[in-house]
């Protein structure tokens, strides 16, 4: 009859342990919109920054990984889940405790005469001493699996956390790579402004000197005054811009502002084309992602936990056990007798509670309906970072194009100007506005080379690179 009703509680207990079907991944489309199917992908690169040929740049991101507080405190949340995996584990082992004790007992002699039919003088002390020492045993038996889901859980929790860490250092790189390129860009217009404020006040004297001759009126020094202004406050913004970047990379790194020495910083001014992003990248790379991987570790997290939660419903088996030495007194610990050991087998199983348990499948089954969600959100919102990075990418590229074309054309004109004032074909006043045209189209230049810089360096953080 025994063997009956167990190969029936067996069945219901085969049963609980089928796996759901997992959740589908979201379909990702073969390549980006209007790229090709037929050409190879970008390889891999994990240093990406490298490929800038900046030395002062290296040393930086370098710095701001090794000193970083949020890579610091991404490691330290991955010491502590790693002691959470280690204690998920340690369920799944028995737990021996050892015991030592002495207890002072009195028993009314009455009980004594009753239980065990003795007279008055049976020898029989009604106050003893009972000394102890030996080892217990708990060990749950994991029939349906419930505590390797509740591990299964803390190892994905683990993988989330390490894809957690990847992110913020992608992210602090970019934020590195982004303040570099702000203080480089400011310091470069910095003397370009220097330039500006310069021809532009060698314009207010000639307007001056050239009222005193009766050549021009008021206005035209009034503009050349109001421009010198402007070009002073110009620079006092990008001094202050200077200052700011350097700020920011000095919390990039965890350091003052005094401790990083980016005064003068040697570098490429022109990235031009050194910065190259191969047009068929295929769209299966967000997959690699940190938030995409963290969030589909999410997702089958809360369907461990769903299981776990329906799991409550069934039986637990649980082993129990104590072995020791037990006497009326020490000396009693070297008798035969003085061993003794219990060995037990303990099951629970839920009978009525209300309904506790199917609110908390039903809670279990609501979070893991919205993990699915969320992991869907998180692959379209890749989807689109990348293809936002990509439109600025070629933003930028043409920008960049664009702007040296000026460029050339403003170092032609102020030739042509230099050429003609010298011969008295053109005024000084026309050439000083050539120099200015040529100085603007730098400082136009210098901006786009670096947009381009933090547009490069955004694609890669998108692309998980």
């Amino acid at each position: 009859m025994s063997r009956r009703f167990a190969l029936l509680l067996a069945i219901p207990l085969v049963a609980c342990t089928t796996k759901q079907p997992p959740y589908q991944t979201v379909k990702l489309p073969q390549t980006w919109r209007g790229q090709s199917v037929n050409s190879s992908a970008t390889p891999y690169t994990a240093k990406w920054w490298t490929a800038l040929n900046d030395a002062s740049l290296n040393q930086l991101i370098d710095k701001a990984i090794l000193a970083n507080s949020d890579i610091a405190q991404a490691a330290a949340r991955m010491l502590q889940i790693r002691s959470q995996l280690n204690a998920a584990k340690a369920n799944l082992l028995p737990s021996v405790t050892a015991g030592a004790g002495v207890d002072r007992v009195k028993i009314p002699m009455q009980w004594i005469q009753d239980s065990l039919g003795l007279g008055q003088d049976n020898g029989i002390k009604p106050q003893q001493t009972w000394p102890y020492i030996g080892f217990s045993l708990d060990y749950e038996l994991d029939l349906l699996g419930r505590l390797s889901k509740a591990r299964e859980s803390v190892e994905k929790q683990v993988l989330i956390t390490e894809f957690e860490q990847q992110h913020i250092k992608r992210l602090v790189i970019f934020e590195t790579v982004k303040a570099y390129a702000n203080l480089r860009s400011a310091q470069q217009q910095l003397i370009l402004a220097e330039q500006r404020l310069a021809l532009h006040e060698k314009q207010a004297q000639l307007a001056e000197h050239a009222i005193k001759t009766g050549v021009a009126d008021w206005r035209i020094l009034n503009s050349a005054k109001i421009d010198a202004q402007q070009a002073k406050l110009s620079k006092a913004q990008l001094e202050q811009a200077v200052n700011l970047a350097i700020a920011q990379i000095a919390l990039l790194c965890s350091s003052s502002s005094e401790q990083i020495n980016l005064a003068t910083l040697p570098g490429n001014d022109d990235y031009g084309d050194s910065l190259k992003v191969e047009a068929d990248v295929p769209a299966s790379v967000v997959e690699r992602r940190a938030d995409v991987q963290a969030a589909w570790q999410q997702l089958l997290i809360s369907v461990n936990d769903s299981e776990l939660a329906r799991l409550e419903r069934f039986p637990r088996l649980t082993l129990t056990g104590m072995l020791g030495l037990a006497s009326s007194g020490f000396s009693g610990w070297f008798a035969k007798d003085a061993l003794g050991w219990i060995f037990g087998v303990a099951s629970s199983f839920p009978v009525f509670d209300g309904g506790r348990n199917q609110a908390r499948q039903d809670h279990a089954k609501a979070i893991e309906q919205e993990q699915f969600i969320a992991y869907r959100k998180t692959v379209y919102t890749a989807l689109a970072d990348v293809e936002t990075a990509l439109a600025e990418w070629r933003t930028m590229q043409a920008e960049l194009t664009a702007r040296r074309e000026q460029l050339t054309l403003q170092q032609l004109n102020e030739t042509k100007q230099a050429l003609a004032a010298g011969a008295g074909k053109s005024t000084r006043f026309s050439e000083l506005n050539a120099q200015l045209m040529l100085v603007n189209a730098k400082n136009d230049m210098t901006d786009a080379n670096y947009r381009k810089l933090i547009a490069y360096a955004a694609l890669q953080k998108a692309l998980a690179y």
